[in-house]
């Protein structure tokens, strides 16, 4: 099975150039379970706060990791030149050794702790040492170190991030929809438009930065079906009315800008 996982894993990131930041999928059929990975590069030095807040605006989440299965498929993900600094020094993960209440290690989503896959002498120094990092890229075991310092000489520079969310509760991971085209992601934030609250930006049709008589003008003509350019079609449900008309109405005025 190890195998298996590698090599499928292997040849995705084979068929795409190497590039460090294709996103491949453990797919379900492969007894996977349906969420998306990818190895991101990110300007040093990378912290689990700037870790997750770059995960945060894609719509994903630094890796966490509940099996050897999943780890054997992160693990080969994690297998580009372009994620290790060196030799030693890979990317980040979701674990955090914070002693306050994590000296041994937590997940950064709040998942249980359930493998763990150290070098040996690791975790040490909890609350200093709380930022965890792929280490040795032969062995990719996992190693803490002090957020933002130097590992060996030289600052990780990437770090490995998760899509799992299903937001419309279909069963189907959301990042997979918003590739294939099934889920509109307008702004490019790595959440579909369906799942997201309007905003009074969205209400300004015009974008200058006041809901008025001229973007009523705008939804008013676009009543009825929506295709993919009706940008009055506020609730996403495929057709402008009194739905769309309601959010609408409760932006009127001034939007901050």
């Amino acid at each position: 099975m190890k195998n298996l996982i590698l090599s499928s894993v292997l040849v995705l990131i084979a068929s795409s150039a190497a590039q460090a930041q294709q996103a491949v999928q453990w797919r379900v059929e492969d007894g996977g379970n349906g969420h998306w990975y990818r190895g991101v590069l990110v300007a040093p030095p990378v912290t689990a706060d700037t870790g997750t807040a770059m995960a945060a605006s894609l719509g994903a989440h630094l890796v966490d990791i509940a099996t050897f299965q999943e780890w054997s498929f992160v693990s080969a993900v994690s297998d580009q030149d372009a994620l290790w600094a060196n030799n030693s020094v890979g990317p980040l993960i979701g674990l955090t050794t914070d002693a306050a209440d994590c000296s041994a290690g937590c997940w950064t989503t709040g998942a249980p702790v359930s493998f763990t896959n150290w070098h040996p002498g690791n975790p040490d120094n909890p609350g200093d040492d709380r930022c965890v990092f792929l280490y040795i890229r032969s062995s990719r075991q996992w190693q803490n170190h002090p957020c933002g310092e130097p590992n060996w000489g030289v600052l990780c520079n990437s770090a490995i991030i998760e899509w799992s969310a299903d937001c419309n509760n279909d069963g189907i991971v959301d990042y997979g929809q918003i590739l294939s085209g099934q889920l509109a992601d307008t702004n490019q934030d790595g959440i579909p438009d369906v799942c997201e609250s309007p905003t009074c930006a969205d209400a300004d049709f015009f974008r200058d930065f006041n809901v008025n008589g001229a973007d009523l003008g705008v939804l008013l003509s676009q009543w009825g079906p929506a295709n993919p350019n009706t940008v009055s079609d506020l609730n996403h449900d495929g057709v402008v009315n009194g739905a769309d008309l309601g959010i609408f109405l409760g932006f009127w005025g001034p939007c901050p800008n």
